[in-house]
C-alpha cells in the first residue's frame, strides 16, 4: 500500500518591506515600500526585479499588523498615506517609490504600527510677535471672560487681514483653553487655520490640529480617530 504524498507548505504572513535598487541611476535617493500577502518578501521582490542585471537590496521588511494591542491588520496603501500626507515624502506618481532612505523609512513604519501621531504636527516653527491692537484684543477678551464666565461671548468685529487666526491662537494659549472648535461654512478657510498652526503653534505647545474635512486632505492632520 502506497503512502500518498502530502504537499508542505510555508505560511506566509502579510509583511510590508522596503529595498532598494543600487544599479538603477533612476532610482537613487528613492526606496520602493511595498505588501505582499501570498509570496515571500524575497520571492515577491525577485519576481519585481527579474528584469536583466537589476540588482536588489532589502532594507527592511514587518509584519503588517499594528502593534498598539489592537492587531489589527493593514496594507501598503495605509502607509503609503501616513508617509505622504503626515510625513510629507515626496512619491513618484502612480508608483510604490518614496524619496527616503531605508533607517528613516523604517523608523516611520515602527511609529505607524504603534499608531505614534506625536510627532506628525510640529516639527519645526518661528516665532510670533502680535501686534498692538492684536494683544489689545486679546486682553480684552481673556478679561471679559475673567469677569463674565466661560459660557459668555466675545465679538470681534476686525478688519480684513486684522490677523485674527494668529490672534485667536495667542488666545488659546494664553487661557489654556483645552479643546477649541472652529466652525466656518467656507471649508477652504481651513488651510489658513492649520498654516498658522504649523508655523506658528504646534512646534511650542502640545496642542494637536484635528481635522477631517476633504480641504485638508493632503495635510499632516490628524483625524479623530488617529487623535
Amino acid at each position: 500500500m502506497s503512502t500518498p504524498k502530502i504537499k508542505s507548505f510555508k505560511q506566509i504572513i502579510p509583511m510590508i518591506y522596503a529595498y532598494t535598487t543600487p544599479n538603477d541611476s533612476s532610482h537613487q535617493g528613492w526606496t520602493k515600500i511595498g505588501y505582499t500577502e501570498s509570496q515571500s518578501v524575497e520571492d515577491r521582490v525577485k519576481q519585481q526585479t527579474h528584469t536583466a542585471d537589476v540588482k536588489f537590496k532589502i532594507l527592511w521588511k514587518g509584519n503588517a499588523r499594528y502593534q498598539d494591542g489592537t492587531d489589527e491588520a493593514f496594507t501598503d496603501h495605509e502607509f503609503h498615506e501616513y508617509l505622504t500626507t503626515k510625513k510629507q515624502i515626496e512619491r513618484k506618481p502612480k508608483t510604490e517609490w518614496f524619496h527616503v532612505d531605508g533607517d528613516t523609512s523604517h523608523q516611520y513604519f515602527y511609529k505607524f504600527t504603534e499608531r505614534d501621531f506625536s510627532d506628525v504636527q510640529g516639527q519645526q516653527g518661528t516665532n510670533y510677535e502680535l501686534r498692538q491692537e492684536q494683544q489689545q484684543a486679546v486682553e480684552q477678551t481673556m478679561n471679559y471672560f475673567l469677569k463674565n464666565g466661560a459660557k459668555s461671548e466675545f465679538l470681534w468685529n476686525a478688519k480684513p487681514r486684522f490677523g485674527k487666526t494668529l490672534s485667536t491662537y495667542d488666545l488659546i494659549r494664553r487661557m489654556k483653553l483645552q479643546n477649541v472648535l472652529v466652525v466656518t461654512n467656507r471649508p477652504s478657510i481651513a488651510n489658513s487655520w492649520f498654516d498658522d498652526f504649523d508655523k506658528f503653534i504646534a512646534w511650542q505647545t502640545n496642542y494637536k490640529f484635528v481635522s477631517e474635512t476633504d480641504a485638508l486632505k493632503d495635510r499632516p492632520v490628524l483625524s479623530r480617530n488617529e487623535f
